[in-house]
């Protein structure tokens, strides 16, 4: 039986919770939002911690894409820098394919590594100053909407037609989407509206990073729909990050713009 969402943790991330089954963290694909909420919390501990210390924002936001890594192991950023090579060949169809499938790492997907590292950053940077609790509203409503982007990809299929990874999540995803979006809209709703009871505009920032990261996801999803004609893991690792960055980028934006 899985056990949810260990399994969909120890799948997806590098914390110390043991060996998880891949069936298992398929079975439980539906319920990644919940667990954004404690990646979230887990990429904002390190930096809480440096802000305890004194430490300048500039320090705190150059070594967030470093704790995002350790704390993932990389394995959505894998999925970025394999469908950035994609989309920069302009291939489609088998061509894109071998593209995707090829081990070597080209200028695109280069690019691709170095603009999520500059713009997480810079974003984790600005995002710093804030108070423990606004930032960990923050980090874990961008990390909720990430792996609901994430979900989203694998909905929005086809899935990859042949055994790969990707393909029992993308199963998964089908019989459970109406049990993820209640859980995502319940989320969303619950994030917002306690934000609101002591922020009224960092809710209001929640609230649109929350719509705004998911339907980024879709749009990779789509592209990669017209490009590969199925989604697979590495779509799905790359509408992770790109929907991260730009929620993190957008909270930055807003909460920068909000009045004090």
């Amino acid at each position: 039986m899985p056990r949810c969402p260990r399994d969909l943790l120890a799948f997806m991330t590098r914390l110390p919770l043991g060996g998880g089954s891949l069936e298992g963290a398929a079975w439980c694909i539906h319920l990644a939002p919940l667990a954004g909420l404690l990646v979230g919390a887990a990429a904002l501990a390190p930096l809480e911690a440096l802000g305890l210390a004194g430490a300048p924002a500039i320090l705190a936001g150059s070594l967030y894409p470093a704790i995002h890594y350790i704390l993932t192991g990389g394995l959505h950023l894998d999925g970025l820098a394999d469908y950035a090579d994609v989309w920069g060949s302009g291939a489609r169809g088998e061509a894109a394919a071998r593209i995707l499938k090829d081990p070597r790492r080209g200028a695109h997907a280069i690019a691709a590594l170095a603009a999520a590292t500059i713009a997480s950053a810079g974003a984790a940077a600005s995002i710093y100053p804030l108070n423990p609790i606004d930032a960990l509203a923050v980090f874990t409503a961008a990390y909720a909407a990430a792996y609901e982007s994430m979900f989203l990809a694998l909905l929005a299929g086809p899935p990859e037609p042949y055994r790969g990874m990707a393909l029992p999540f993308s199963k998964a995803a089908r019989k459970t989407r109406w049990a993820n979006a209640a859980l995502y809209a319940s989320l969303a709703a619950a994030l917002t509206v306690t934000t609101l009871a002591y922020s009224r505009g960092l809710a209001a920032s929640i609230a649109i990073l929350m719509a705004l990261a998911p339907a980024v996801g879709v749009l990779v999803a789509l592209d990669a729909r017209s490009r590969l004609g199925f989604v697979n893991g590495d779509v799905a690792g790359a509408a992770f990050e790109v929907s991260r960055v730009v929620a993190l980028a957008a909270a930055a934006a807003l909460v920068g713009s909000s009045p004090s």
